[in-house]
């Protein structure tokens, strides 16, 4: 099933894609850039000309604005400002073809008035009347969606349970999905936990929703994400059944629910651990951001580990997951996979594993010197583990150094490593010297910096990174100067003039990078401040939990007025960012940071 066909009767599928070309012939050609400046006239008139044509062009027409406006909220903000205004009052038009002859045409009128979602009571009424007289099957259906999309209003669920009694099991099931778009009035009291179940049932018979593997959880998902109760009994009524459309529903339901939630029921975890090859991809995906949530579940994962085939999907994600948590069972097989693909998504591995990892990680590095570095395998996560064990990394500092030699790339990593290992590097002080100061790269700041930190002396990384910050470059040198604190006092001017800049990134670097030269938090606090901003939203990346940390630091009065986002963020059953990982951590930040708070 498509995004654009709503769940349904088996059609005779020869004649949908007869019908399927036509419209594709009476298309017009819209601007594929929803940018070009021609495309709200060109919509205007084509909604327009829908009056003036019948039959499959205006099918065919109608099937095209519709796909517009479905990928709309898609766009860039800028063009959505200003093309949802040419849409949001075409939505009489549509209630208008609602009465077209052809079922397809009305069905396309039902889906733009759910995209629209005008909220008004003759449209609403106008989609309840067509649904009571439609014969088309297909088209009841979406008329069912578009119900429920309008929200809870006009008594909305008590009009749409009856539904759950027809017999097509398509509109079953539109009327269950439409009832679960309605927050709590479509429950009956129950969280909707009936409605979850009935949707779970529909999930395995012939003729609902034709499964396809992306999106993996169908229809389901969406009408799920923000109904835990409901989801919690699908995914329980689903969890048994052995048919491969109902599993992989199951799978992907139970995951998004583990990355949503904080204290999800244990029935989602089964669901992911029992899930088999057959969903590896999904399973591997969500295990390589648990973070700490999986700590319950690591005899389990050891068990994959141990018993799964090489390459699977869910062995591979079960050795991250138990990396992350220090696992050491994980550690045989990490070092044997040392670099692969799978172990990709792994920052660095826990630096008690230094000694039993060097040996590997310094024949790698070793291995790098050649011609051709970037094709020894293992390179990358080498130099990322020798960056994160900092002085337990001693060891490798002649293998590290011989790679400043190296291409741009690797030679960067290396002089980054080295800063991180310190004094026990400074006999690679002079190549990074040399490095630092010699012909324009993207490493010099990274090399003038390890000089500092395998040195004690600051001099060259003040010279080379305050010229990159008077330059204007990137993130990289706001964390050096952040470093250096109070000794970079001459970057600071150039530092404050990019707290307003547009990338987030940026605008935290330079905001921590003040804050540490000048100790005076006054103009770092509102840009470290507009970072708390996606959390609103239930987004967090970098960005927010380094803003956390700073803001923590800063402490009170200056940073007072994060104590109270903050304390959401923590008082949430809901998780922030797009693994369980990244919730841990900022909540760990933000825990830090109430703590100075207040």
């Amino acid at each position: 099933m498509t995004q654009e066909q709503p769940p349904g009767e088996p059609v005779d599928r020869a004649r949908e894609s007869a019908a399927g070309r036509s419209r594709e012939q009476d298309r017009p050609q819209l601007p594929g850039w929803d940018g070009s400046p021609e495309l709200p006239r060109l919509l205007a008139e084509s909604f327009g000309l829908l009056d003036q044509l019948t039959g499959a062009r205006r099918t065919g027409l109608l099937d095209a604005l519709v796909s517009r406006a479905a990928r709309l909220p898609q766009a860039h903000p800028a063009d959505r400002a200003r093309l949802a205004p040419l849409y949001a009052v075409q939505w009489e038009r549509a209630v208008g073809l609602l009465g077209d002859e052809r079922a397809e045409t009305r069905r396309l009128a039902a889906r733009l008035l759910e995209v629209l979602r005008p909220g008004r009571p003759e449209a609403t009424a106008a989609l309840k009347a067509r649904a009571e007289a439609e014969p088309s099957p297909q088209t009841l259906a979406r008329l069912l969606t578009a119900v429920g999309a309008q929200g809870p209003g006009e008594r909305a669920a008590a009009w749409l349970r009856p539904w759950l009694d027809h017999p097509g099991p398509g509109v079953r099931l539109a009327a269950a999905l439409a009832l679960l778009a309605l927050p709590d009035e479509g429950d009956e009291g129950d969280g909707g936990e009936r409605l979850g179940e009935s949707a779970a049932r529909l999930a395995g018979v012939p003729g609902a929703w034709c499964a396809s593997p992306h999106p993996p959880a169908g229809p389901f998902g969406p009408a799920l994400r923000d109904r835990p109760r409901a989801a919690d009994r699908f995914v329980a009524v689903l969890a048994g059944r052995s048919g491969q459309a109902e599993r992989q529903v199951a799978v992907a339901v139970a995951a998004e629910q583990l990355r949503r939630r904080r204290r999800p029921p244990e029935v989602h975890w089964r669901t992911v651990l029992d899930a088999g090859e057959g969903h590896g991809h999904q399973v591997r995906e969500l295990l390589t951001g648990a973070g700490r949530a999986a700590a319950p579940y690591a005899e389990e994962l050891a068990r994959l580990a141990e018993t799964g085939e090489a390459g699977s999907w869910v062995r591979e994600g079960a050795l991250v997951a138990l990396v992350r948590l220090g696992d050491r069972r994980a550690l045989p097989h990490y070092r044997d996979g040392f670099g692969a693909y799978w172990a990709r998504d792994i920052g660095g591995p826990p630096p008690d594993w230094a000694p039993d990892l060097l040996p590997t990680v310094r024949g790698i590095l070793a291995a790098a010197t050649g011609p051709r570095p970037s094709e020894v395998l293992g390179l990358t996560a080498a130099l990322r583990a020798a960056r994160s064990w900092g002085a337990a990394a001693a060891p490798a500092v002649p293998e590290l150094a011989a790679l400043l030699d190296a291409p741009a790339l690797t030679a960067r990593a290396a002089a980054e490593a080295l800063g991180e290992i310190g004094p026990q590097a400074a006999c690679a002080a002079g190549e990074l010297a040399r490095l630092a100061t010699g012909r324009p790269w993207p490493g010099a700041q990274s090399a003038a910096r390890a000089h500092w930190r395998v040195t004690g002396d600051p001099a060259l990384a003040l010279e080379v990174v305050g010229a990159a910050a008077r330059a204007g470059l990137g993130r990289p040198v706001y964390r050096y100067l952040a470093e250096l604190g109070p000794l970079a006092a001459g970057s600071a001017e150039p530092v404050r003039e990019l707290l307003d800049a547009p990338g987030e990134f940026s605008r935290v670097g330079a905001a921590e990078a003040w804050w540490r030269i000048t100790g005076d938090p006054a103009p770092a606090v509102p840009a470290l401040l507009r970072a708390l901003a996606p959390p609103a939203a239930f987004e967090a990346g970098r960005p927010t939990i380094e803003a956390v940390r700073v803001l923590g630091e800063i402490g009170t009065p200056a940073a007072a007025g994060a104590a109270p986002p903050l304390r959401a963020v923590l008082a949430s059953e809901r998780r922030y960012g797009a693994t369980m990982a990244v919730d841990e951590e900022l909540c760990a930040a933000a825990r830090t940071a109430l703590e100075r708070l207040g």
